[in-house]
This record gives structure tokens, sequence and C-alpha cells, in this order.
């Protein structure tokens, strides 16, 4: 190799150990790993099960709130109901929201994952997480886009403030679930480590 293929060579090295390739397929690769874990597999930064939804307590819910259309109505009057309030002369306000025996109820009707907690719904988290944008209704994962400050550094972060609420809210309840695992991080230095070599092998 001559003193000039050896320059191009470290002048190549250099732009790559500049340019944003290593960092970004490292951040890219284990955030897309974490939101499998948590909107998928249902896991804690513990690895494991986030927990159970409930299937006793019954829920009211909003349109809004569900990710495709629900039937308006409040918990079915039971005959007797029925004779009171024509008796009484009351009359049935229209409903503004769709009553389910439970969330776990609710969840199943919605088609949503119900053997255990996902915490995904609406999907308003997961975009969050992910800084994409997933419909409502899709049961699709995330493409997720983190956001870049500069070549070597990226940021994964929640904006919006409800979601920011809903997380410490659930992290109260189940222990850490944003939090890289120990396998994330690991997965996430091997990354590094490996493009970095290869970089400097060229």
């Amino acid at each position: 190799m001559t003193v000039t293929e050896y320059q191009n060579v470290l002048k190549n090295q250099i732009k790559i150990l500049k340019s944003d390739k290593v960092m970004k397929l490292a951040v890219y690769s284990v955030n897309q790993r974490r939101i499998k874990r948590i909107f998928e597999d249902g896991k804690t930064s513990q690895g494991i099960p986030i927990g159970q939804y409930n299937d006793t307590t019954p829920v009211y819910i909003r349109p809004e709130d569900a990710p495709k259309a629900v039937k308006l109505g409040g918990k079915p009057l039971s005959k007797q109901e029925k004779r009171d309030n024509k008796k009484n002369g009351v009359v049935q306000q229209k409903p503004e929201t769709a009553y389910y025996p439970s969330y776990k109820a609710f969840r199943k009707a919605m088609g949503r994952e119900t053997n255990f907690v996902n915490i995904r719904l609406n999907n308003r988290l997961q975009s969050d997480l992910a800084n994409a944008t997933l419909s409502k209704g899709t049961t699709k994962l995330a493409d997720n886009k983190p956001i870049k400050v500069d070549n070597h550094k990226f940021i994964v972060t929640l904006k919006n403030q409800e979601n920011i609420d809903k997380v410490q809210f659930l992290e109260k309840k189940y222990g850490k679930i944003i939090d890289l695992t120990k396998g994330e991080i690991s997965f996430y230095q091997d990354i590094l480590e490996k493009e970095f070599r290869l970089a400097l092998a060229k």
C-alpha cells in the first residue's frame, strides 16, 4: 500500500466516524427493540410481564378514547328498573359513553391484547416514544425515528404531557417500563463496537 493509498484509507475511516451512520444504526435498532418489548411483548425494564388487565370492574368509555367505534349506552337496565323508570316518568338520556363489564372486555371488543398488559390502545404513547405517527386503529408497531441533534447524538423522549403523565402513573403501578433493559443496553453497545470496528477495518 502506498502512502497515498493509506492516506485515503484514513480519510474514509474518519469520514465514516464523523458521519451519523454508526450512532443512527445503534439508536434506531435499540429503540425498535424497546418498542417491541413494551407494546408487543408487554414487558417491563426488568424483562418481566408488565401485568394483567382488570376483568372485574365495569368501565365507561368515551368514543374519543376508543381505537374504533363503540356503541354508546350504559349498563343494561333490569326489567324492574325499566318498570320503575316508566312508573316514575324517568326519561333515559342519550348516553355519552359506552359501558363494558371490565377494561379487559373493552380491549377484547377493540381487538387489542387481553392476556397481558402491553399499554397500547390508541397508539398515542407508542407514536410519541417512536417519534412517528400511527393511526389509532392499527395493530402494527411504529417504525421509530429518534430525534437527531447532531451526528453523534440522538434523543428518544416523550414530548406530550399526557403521555408523560400516563407513563408516570403506569410506572408507579407496575415499575419501570420505559428505561432500557440490561439486554437492550448491551445490544446497543455491541452495535456501536461492531460498527466502529468495521469502519476502522475498511
